[in-house]
């Protein structure tokens, strides 16, 4: 190798080498400048190229020894953070474990003092009656007659007497007279007088009289309640002093001389002190919903527990139940706010109140009601709801007609007039209307004055729709059907379009609109495309329709449950009944809704 190459070698490797310090220069014994560390600096000039990469070779090592050393002192800082965060969490948790053992100790002496009181009191008016009854016994032994007048003597005793009469009425007579006369004895002038001494004071129970008979009376709905609870071995509870009462009429009644427990939400029926009998009162069947899944999922159970009504909720018991499509999406998963599981189907149903909330005052029990949503579910023999959601039954329905209110009345009324603002002269099209949703639009289309054309996908389905009063009915399978609902509008269109299914027909409905008309979207499954060029020269307009939350729905509803309470008290409002099943057959219900050839009304469950 000549030197020229030896120069370019020893000059690349030294290239190669990057050390992040202080260099030195130095030079080869052949000559060459070569940049080394100043620590690694040789003493003298003229070393060899392999003395300088052993040198270079020493540093990298020791720099790398210096690296793991401090990863380490790192490791183990972070070890003892840990260790530190550890002990502070143990302490945490150790304190918050003696705070909840002393709060629950605070409560067990706070229990144990009220149930003291409670028993003292009861003690207390135990003992009064006792010594009102002693106290009459002895007097009726005082009044009983004499050996005297068995001899045949004439007896007349002068007693003035003090009675207190417990009950509905109090009656004092002071001063009166009472005569006992025996039988074979005659009358004669003679007369034997005396007195008795007054009664002793009066207990506690008589003393409070006047004050539970006017409770009582202020509270017909507890009288009420009392009067169908079955069974006197049964007990209940009190919420209030946790105290456990006979239901008796009696002891139901002396209890609820404190102001606080005249309510009868203040009771609760104890399984554990029920009889056979009133046993199947706390608990019912329904159908729950574990997973997401077809129809078959839908589990009927019959130990589910009665939800207890809180603040101004309502429990009442099922007479009909509503079947509606969106709860065959939300049963399969497809849907966007699901509940939490296990979930009790169900939104619609007609009953009776069984019992009402603390909170509640619109409805007692015993009154006839359908719902528009619930709390716990429909599916079931009792169901829970907010009072706001509760609404008065007429007697003109029965309860499988009122579980077909709720969501397809409430629905129609939102779609046509409060989004669609459709008025008396307007010509409607019903697209589906031999639904529960439909029908009930084609009901109020026509009582409000407007010209109704149906669809339907059955002969059965279009006989429905006419009997529900729609004037043109046509049947949206066969082609063509379209041109048909122009010709009825003499080509001019329909100012307001009701869909039920967008998917499929939003393009039709654009095509058939009459200007300045209105398509409300009351259902869809999937996603269309449409030409809104349709829009812009008729100037229509597109509009979903959700019944909105807050006191905004909740005016809403109001004014929409006005509105079925005239239609059904004037007898146009009629629920038409499409299939009914038993609780049983929620699966088959769900099947029908997504597999049937046509919709024939409501599709209601009777527990």
């Amino acid at each position: 190798m000549s030197e020229a190459d030896q120069r370019e070698a020893d000059q690349q490797v030294a290239a190669q080498v990057t050390i992040p310090v202080t260099i030195h220069t130095v030079h080869t014994t052949q000559g060459q400048e070569i940049a080394i560390p100043i620590g690694l600096q040789p003493t003298s000039d003229g070393v060899t190229l392999q003395q300088i990469q052993q040198l270079q070779q020493a540093h990298q090592l020791q720099q790398q020894q210096l690296q793991v050393a401090q990863l380490q002192q790192v490791d183990q800082v972070q070890h003892i953070q840990q260790q530190v965060q550890q002990i502070n969490e143990d302490a945490q948790l150790d304190q918050q474990q003696q705070e909840a053992q002393q709060q629950q100790q605070l409560q067990q002496q706070e229990e144990a003092q009220q149930q003291q009181q409670i028993q003292q009191q009861v003690q207390q008016m135990n003992e009064d009656e006792q010594l009102d009854q002693q106290q009459q016994e002895a007097q009726q032994q005082q009044q009983q007659p004499s050996p005297a007048a068995s001899n045949g003597e004439i007896m007349h005793v002068s007693i003035p007497v003090s009675i207190h009469q417990a009950g509905d009425n109090n009656a004092v007579l002071n001063d009166s007279t009472a005569s006992l006369n025996d039988s074979t004895a005659s009358l004669n002038d003679s007369t034997v007088s005396s007195e008795l001494s007054p009664p002793k004071k009066k207990s506690r129970w008589a003393k409070y009289t006047k004050r539970y008979n006017k409770k009582w009376e202020s509270e017909p709905g507890l009288k009420e309640w009392i009067r169908r609870v079955p069974g006197d071995d049964t007990k209940v509870s009190c919420r209030y002093c946790q105290n456990t009462i006979r239901a008796h009429h009696t002891e139901l009644k002396r209890h609820s001389l404190s102001a606080k427990h005249k309510s009868q939400a203040a009771y609760v029926v104890l399984p554990f002190y029920m009889s056979g009998r009133t046993l199947a009162r706390m608990v019912m069947r329904a159908v729950r919903v574990t997973e997401w899944g077809g129809p078959e999922v839908l589990q009927v159970l019959a130990d589910v527990a009665i939800p207890e009504p809180q603040a101004n909720q309502i429990l009442i018991k099922v007479g009909a139940a509503g079947v509606n499509p969106v709860e065959t999406y939300i049963r399969s998963g497809q849907y966007a706010n699901l509940p939490s599981l296990p979930w009790t189907p169900g939104a619609d149903c007609a009953g009776t109140v069984e019992i009402v909330g603390p909170s509640a005052t619109k409805f007692r029990p015993g009154d006839r009601v359908y719902t528009y949503g619930t709390d716990s579910g429909t599916y079931a023999e009792y169901s829970l709801a907010p009072e706001d959601n509760v609404f008065g039954l007429p007697d003109q329905l029965d309860f499988k007609r009122g579980a077909g209110l709720g969501i397809p009345y409430f629905t129609a009324y939102r779609a046509l007039i409060q989004r669609a603002h459709a008025t008396a002269g307007h010509t409607v099209l019903v697209h589906g209307a031999s639904g529960a949703v439909g029908l009930a639009t084609v009901q109020f289309a026509k009582a409000y004055g407007m010209t109704v054309i149906g669809t339907a996908g059955t002969p059965e389905g279009i006989e429905l729709v006419k009997k529900n009063g729609a004037h043109y009915v046509y049947n949206h399978r066969h082609e063509g059907y379209m041109d048909q609902v122009m010709t009825a509008t003499s080509g001019e269109g329909v100012d307001v379009v009701i869909e039920m299914l967008a998917n499929v027909n939003l393009q039709k409905d654009l095509e058939v609109l009459a200007p300045s008309g209105v398509i409300a979207v009351v259902g869809n499954r999937g996603t269309i495309e449409i030409n809104p060029r349709l829009l812009m020269p008729k100037e229509s307009s597109i509009v979903g329709v959700m019944m909105p939350k807050g006191d905004k729905g909740q005016k809403a509803r109001r004014t929409i449950s006005a509105a079925i309470r005239a239609g059904i008290e004037s007898g146009w409002i009629k629920p038409p009944i499409g299939k009914e099943f038993p609780i049983e057959g929620a699966s088959l219900a769900h099947h029908e809704i997504i597999n049937g050839t046509g919709a024939l009304g409501r599709i209601v469950l009777v527990p």
